[in-house]
């Protein structure tokens, strides 16, 4: 029952919508605009000027690699591991969306998920290219892709030796043949950390697999104080340039994006 003199105050239709929005979003994975406007029954040019609102307060985010919005990385009842994912997706996709400006080719941006990576963002939309976009939530193998042999390479000891040890159990060899890959694998990554980066192996098709082109990768490491954060990529059409050919004309702007995503990423920037 209403309070005696209480002056009569109308709701804010608009806010109501807006909370509605953004309640949607944090309760999701992900969600495109055609979801949400299933879901909130809204037209799409009220949800657009609500979302764009969002973003700019800095609650909401939009995926380059497919549009999706995100919750910011802000929920203290957040999953610390999703938190962790979606911190880095924030943080990531102004350096994507600026070295698409210089870097004609995409780059993916993935860490490390178990004994495989994973994708978190791209900037393949902004290029233009036919190259595969759905490429965010994709595991490349942590031993053949360009982004797990830099992580493999730069991670601390410890680290690798635990995962190795898991990716080669995991994959059910006989001791000798597991000792044999093991060897293998300690000169690629002996190679990987003179070079500074990694190689996709040519056997290793990676997103782009049903594709017609082949395509090539290098990755970089992603450094924070305490090891290796992510991993950055540049992909290209195999028939149109080597490796060395993308690694002298590109190699150093990848890794001084890197560097710079490792600075916005270390504590003491949080």
């Amino acid at each position: 029952m209403p309070e005696l003199g209480a002056p009569k105050v109308k709701s804010i239709e608009s806010l109501r919508r807006g909370l509605e929005v953004l309640e949607a979003i944090r309760g999701s994975s992900g969600v495109t605009l055609h979801t949400l406007h299933r879901s909130t029954t809204l037209p799409k040019a009220s949800l657009l000027r609500i979302l764009k609102t969002l973003e700019e307060i800095g609650v909401v985010q939009r995926r380059i690699a497919d549009g999706v919005y995100l919750p910011c990385a802000s929920k203290p009842e957040m999953d610390s591991k999703r938190r962790a994912h979606l911190r880095l997706t924030e943080l990531a996709a102004p350096f994507l969306k600026d070295l698409h400006t210089q870097l004609p080719w995409p780059s993916d941006i993935g860490v490390r998920d178990g004994t495989r990576m994973l994708v978190l963002e791209s900037n393949r939309p902004l290029t233009g290219l036919s190259v595969n976009r759905r490429v965010v939530g994709f595991h490349p193998d942590m031993l053949l892709s360009a982004l797990g042999r830099a992580y493999l390479a730069f991670c601390a000891q410890e680290e690798r030796e635990s995962l190795l040890r898991d990716v080669l159990r995991a994959q059910g060899l006989s001791a000798s043949a597991a000792a044999r890959k093991r060897e293998q694998i300690e000169r690629t990554i002996v190679v990987t950390r003179r070079q500074g980066y990694g190689v996709r192996d040519s056997t290793h098709l990676g997103p782009d697999a049903d594709m017609a082109d082949r395509f090539c990768a290098i990755a970089v490491p992603v450094l924070v104080p305490d090891g290796v954060a992510a991993c950055l990529s540049c992909v290209w059409l195999e028939r149109v340039a080597t490796v060395e050919q993308i690694v002298d004309a590109y190699l150093g702007l990848l890794q001084s994006t890197a560097s710079r995503i490792g600075k916005r990423l270390s504590p003491d920037r949080q």
